[in-house]
């Protein structure tokens, strides 16, 4: 059996949720991955961290990409590349820069008020410094770090002309597909050499593979296949198993960041193929508890992304200083479960409180222009 297009897009409404979860987890505070001093490669229950932040949270970015590229051909098909771009720029562009800007506002006032010390405020020493920070040029990362994955998505999104001759013949996909895989193993393409600074244009190189993939997949309409229950468990329990190799891997050798990216690579594109798999389980969650929870949750996802960085600041705060309670990665793995649940009712609150306070102001503000409008009309 397959997927109809309404059970897919029903599946993609579940599954984006989770995967921006896991997003979260994956900037799970005070809880270092593989770079602690901590783990121990032949020490299995140090290597907890290491398995959630380095290896299941990783996963997620991969099939978001492939699901924007996916959608991306639907949005693309339907308008002129103007309009396409427009969107985006309303969609992806702005919410990047005004959220990079308050987080940036935000921990400048902190660190000015309160004289907390901020490494990435510190070193702020001009409006060049400033700009840079907040789009991320130099360090790659923008000062709200998690949307890089937004600035980066929009970048691809202004190529989608390319991408469309690209995916049209299957043989010039393969070619790219894998001329483009040979550059994770080597220097990046993607590279903008300016007179001040030289910086990649993609913070993560492989979103272009995953985005082509989507966008083809879309483009020649084939269909995904549903994964039966025996099938799925057998794939997940491989996929988790797989994990703890790459944990004992990533704590015995302690990869460079360079390498890091190759072994990310390569388990991100095996989550990639067992999206079939989560879709096909979360379909069947659809109108059970753990469904409702995801459809409710899922409007809040975008808010949740852009987010959850400054709120889990608020969070850490709260649990080292005023509950006393410093979870780290040496912890016992019952109290970094606890930790990670509390952390993700925290983030998960927050979106929705953020949201529904930005819904509230827009309403007002439509009802006082409306209202000056029946006051002032003749």
């Amino acid at each position: 059996m397959f997927f109809s297009k309404q059970d897919l897009f029903d599946s993609i409404v579940l599954i984006r949720p989770l995967l921006i979860l896991f997003v979260c987890i994956a900037h799970l505070p005070g809880v270092n991955g593989y770079h602690s001093d901590f783990d121990q490669f032949d020490k299995i229950d140090t290597l907890f961290s290491i398995y959630i932040k380095d290896y299941l949270a990783r996963g997620a970015v991969p099939i978001l990409t492939v699901i924007s590229g996916y959608l991306a051909f639907y949005s693309f098909s339907r308008r002129s590349y103007l309009d396409f771009v427009y969107g985006k720029v309303k969609r992806l562009l702005i919410p990047f820069v005004v959220w990079n800007a308050l987080v940036f506002v935000i921990l400048w006032v902190v660190y000015k008020a309160l004289g907390v010390s901020i490494r990435s405020i510190e070193d702020v020493g001009s409006l060049t410094d400033i700009f840079y920070k907040w789009f991320g040029f130099n360090l790659n990362l923008p000062i709200n770090a998690p949307t890089y994955f937004v600035r980066d998505l929009f970048v691809i999104m202004l190529a989608v002309p390319v991408f469309k001759y690209i995916c049209r013949n299957k043989i010039i996909f393969a070619l790219f597909m894998i001329g483009y895989a040979r550059t994770i193993w080597g220097p990046s393409l993607l590279v903008y050499q300016g007179e001040e600074f030289s910086s990649h244009l993609l913070f993560r190189r492989d979103m272009v593979l995953f985005f082509a993939l989507g966008y083809f997949y879309a483009m020649h309409g084939f269909s995904i296949p549903k994964v039966s229950g025996y099938s799925s468990t057998v794939s997940i329990v491989l996929l988790m198993s797989l994990g703890l190799l790459v944990s004992v891997y990533l704590s015995g050798l302690n990869p460079s960041g360079e390498d890091y990216i190759v072994i990310r690579f390569l388990f991100s594109s095996l989550f990639v193929l067992c999206a079939p798999v989560f879709l096909s389980v979360l379909l069947k969650t659809k109108n059970s508890w753990i469904g409702r929870i995801l459809i409710f949750i899922s409007p809040y996802s975008f808010t949740l992304f852009l987010s959850h960085m400054l709120a889990s600041y608020v969070f850490l705060f709260f649990t080292s200083r005023v509950l006393n309670w410093r979870v780290n990665e040496t912890f016992p793995i019952f109290e970094i479960i606890v930790y990670i649940v509390f952390y993700v009712f925290a983030v998960v609150v927050s979106a929705i409180l953020i949201l529904n306070a930005w819904r509230f102001l827009m309403a007002k503000k439509d009802l006082f222009r409306f209202s000056n409008k029946s006051v002032t009309s003749p």
